[in-house]
Parts: structure tokens; sequence; C-alpha cells
């Protein structure tokens, strides 16, 4: 629950809301908590793999455009990019000390074929996990982390 924190207006607040939620089995939780269970279950995030700066088609998004739908705004644009040069990627980074954020570049040997978007470790799954923009025909990378390289191997699941 998110307000300001100097509006007396709001003064309470979360003390009434816990108060009608005790009985409904209500907890508090994290927005770490949150990212790694979005991780876990492949979910592209708002302002990391979807921006105004990729279309649909290079989000692999493609099951939710309407390609016979009437003209709108952006539809000649997505495409005209539909074989654009990059591509969502889901992964799993093969490293114990190194989680993704969000930035990093990602190598294929010495040359730099992407960016990734988020990541974070997802604890049912005990893998730390990563989003990124490669070349489609990308299947192993490696992937360079601020502090130190960490290798990771590409996979499709989760997304579709």
């Amino acid at each position: 629950m998110g307000a300001p924190s100097c509006d007396g207006r709001f003064a309470g607040a979360y003390e009434a809301v816990w108060a009608a939620g005790e009985g409904h089995g209500i907890a508090d939780f994290g927005l770490y908590a949150m990212n790694s269970l979005r991780m876990e279950k492949g979910y592209r995030g708002w302002g990391a793999e979807l921006t105004n700066e990729v279309t649909m088609l290079e989000a692999d998004m493609a099951r939710f455009y309407a390609s016979a739908k009437d003209d709108f705004v952006g539809k000649a644009a997505t495409e005209n990019n539909a074989a654009g040069p990059l591509r969502l990627v889901y992964f799993e980074v093969e490293a114990e000390d190194a989680d993704v954020r969000g930035g990093e570049p990602i190598f294929l040997g010495d040359t730099c074929v992407g960016v990734t978007t988020s990541g974070g470790y997802g604890y049912a799954v005990e893998k730390s996990l990563g989003f990124g923009y490669v070349p489609p025909e990308q299947a192993e990378t490696r992937l360079d982390n601020r502090y130190r390289p960490a290798r990771c191997a590409l996979s499709r699941y989760g997304l579709g």
C-alpha cells in the first residue's frame, strides 16, 4: 500500500486495512517477493520488458496482437518490424553469486548481442532468472554481470 507519508489524510489507513483483512488472511508482502514470483512465472514487467521502444512482436506477445483488426496507430510499424533484429528471451543464469537486475550486456563470445531487461532469484525454483533482448537466432550466450561474468543458457520455457 502506498500513500504520501506526510499527508495527514492517510493517517491510520494501513491499520484500518489490516483490521478489515485480519479475518481473511491478510499478509504483508514486498516488491522483491512479487518480482521473484513474476520471474518464476515468466511474466514480463511493464517498463522493463514491455516499453514503448519495442513492439508486441519483439516482446513475444504475438498471441495478443490482432493483425486482422482495422487500422490503428502503430500497425504499419509493428508489421514492418515483424522480423525485427531482437527478440525477448527468458533465461536461467548459471551462476550462484549473481542475479540479473537489468541493463547488463549479453555477450556471445566477445561480441555484445543484447541487453538484459530484468531478473532476479526464483526462490520456489531455486534458480536465477532473467529477461533480455537478443537476436532471435541466439541459443546460448554469456551474460556479463556488472560485477562478475556469469554464463547463462537461454531457453523459451515460460513464454509463449
